[in-house]
């Protein structure tokens, strides 16, 4: 009788987190917009990209900006009990890939 080892799970525990509220979200918008980029008192009269009362609390909500790190969109997700992630975790969970990239180790 031969026996089988486990196999082994070599996501991180925030990438397992990530997957787990993508396969649960309800894909409903996507936005590519620049809203949430422009600083100082244009920001807060930029509308939001969507009307975000429409927006269920199962939705995954994803801006790409990376400053601020909270965008007024997120914000206003994470109020409603929606899983967000931010620009910087984007870039980070593609940093790797980018160096790989560049280096022309692709």
């Amino acid at each position: 009788m031969t026996s089988v080892a486990p196999a082994v799970d070599s996501r991180s525990e925030r990438e397992v987190h990530r997957q787990d509220a993508c396969r649960r979200a309800d894909l409903q918008h996507v936005a590519g917009t620049p809203c949430d980029l422009l600083q100082g008192p244009l920001k807060t009269s930029d509308p939001l990209p969507v009307d975000i009362s429409k927006i269920a609390a199962s939705v995954f909500v994803a801006d790409i900006i990376t400053m601020p790190m909270i965008t007024p969109l997120l914000e206003a997700a994470q109020a409603k009990g929606c899983d967000i992630q931010n620009g910087v975790q984007m870039f980070d969970a593609q940093v790797d890939f980018i160096t790989e990239y560049l280096m022309g180790k692709h």
